[in-house]
């Protein structure tokens, strides 16, 4: 334990340096992937992100239509019931009665 702390002692700037080099490194290859992408052959980020958008949304829209429908089927039994008109659970508990 002593030499794993003289240690961090004698080299604290690696602890600062190796971490930011690592960031500044993908950085880079990001900046590299976008600038060259059409040079070497690499697919276009940007288009197969803005694909993945367009589903995400068409999913979203096709949750939100379900779950509109399900509302407008609930708010109809509701109703259905509220009306006063028996149903099969209410004619069932007469009949056992």
């Amino acid at each position: 334990m002593k030499k794993v702390i003289e240690w961090i002692k004698k080299y604290w700037w690696l602890l600062l340096i190796v971490p930011a080099l690592f960031v500044a490194v993908t950085y880079l290859v990001r900046i590299f992937i976008i600038i060259f992408s059409e040079k070497i052959g690499i697919p276009d980020l940007s288009g197969l992100e803005r694909e993945f958008n367009e589903q995400d949304k068409k999913l979203d829209e096709l949750e939100r239509d379900t779950e509109m429908k399900i509302i407008k089927e609930r708010d109809e039994l509701w109703k259905r019931i509220d009306s006063g008109n028996p149903t099969p659970a209410d004619i069932f508990n007469e009949e056992i009665k």
